[in-house]
């Protein structure tokens, strides 16, 4: 896990592993807080039998979210993200490779001005046809884009996420995308990237 500054520049660089009792509770609060809600209308999706709620790939991401790596893993984004929402302003975000993740609406809730793109057009026509703003209530401007050739104009983000992204590229593609982050990275700008690492016992883990 990190978080890139502008200067491409590793910072905050941490393992996260699962972690028992306690100690996985105070690491998990952020997302027990803040998107645990999101989760919730998921649920509710599917168990309404909506366009959404009965759509492959949302019911599969409504189970992966709950993982605990996973909440995890969302709480150190959203511990690198949130200083940015309280400032008062309007910080406009990307979410590079979104997937289907409620991530980008907690960042419009918080009044962020969100893009969220994916590179799989399938993913984006289901958000779109399923209406997805109305259903969580706020609005986030869902497009098909290729990570490695951002159609965005440079320095145009005050925060990018990219969560769990990078393990699926290949080719050497990991580079290309991550340039193109900071590329669009306003200065003083954040990014916060995760991706899997694997262990030496050959188990994939965060």
């Amino acid at each position: 896990m990190s978080c890139i500054s502008d200067a491409m520049t590793f910072k905050d660089c941490e393992i996260l592993a699962d972690s028992a009792g306690e100690v996985f509770t105070q690491r998990t609060s952020l997302y027990e807080r803040h998107l645990e809600p999101f989760c919730g209308i998921m649920d509710a999706q599917i168990r309404n039998k909506t366009a959404l709620g009965v759509n492959e790939i949302f019911r599969d991401y409504a189970h992966i979210v709950c993982w605990p790596i996973r909440k995890l893993e969302y709480s150190f984004v959203l511990h690198h993200a949130l200083p940015l929402m309280r400032a008062g302003q309007r910080p406009r975000t990307l979410e590079a490779g979104c997937g289907v993740t409620p991530l980008p609406h907690l960042f419009a809730m918080m009044g962020a001005e969100v893009d969220a793109v994916d590179y799989d057009a399938h993913t984006i026509e289901v958000l779109k046809t399923g209406n997805v703003n109305e259903i969580y209530g706020f609005s986030v401007n869902h497009q098909w884009m290729d990570l490695r050739r951002l159609a965005f104009p440079d320095a145009s983000f005050d925060l990018i996420t990219c969560v769990s992204v990078l393990e699926h590229l290949g080719n050497g593609d990991e580079g290309l995308v991550l340039a193109e982050i900071v590329r669009a990275l306003r200065p003083g700008g954040k990014a916060i990237v995760t991706t899997d690492v694997r262990g030496g016992d050959g188990e994939s883990s965060k």
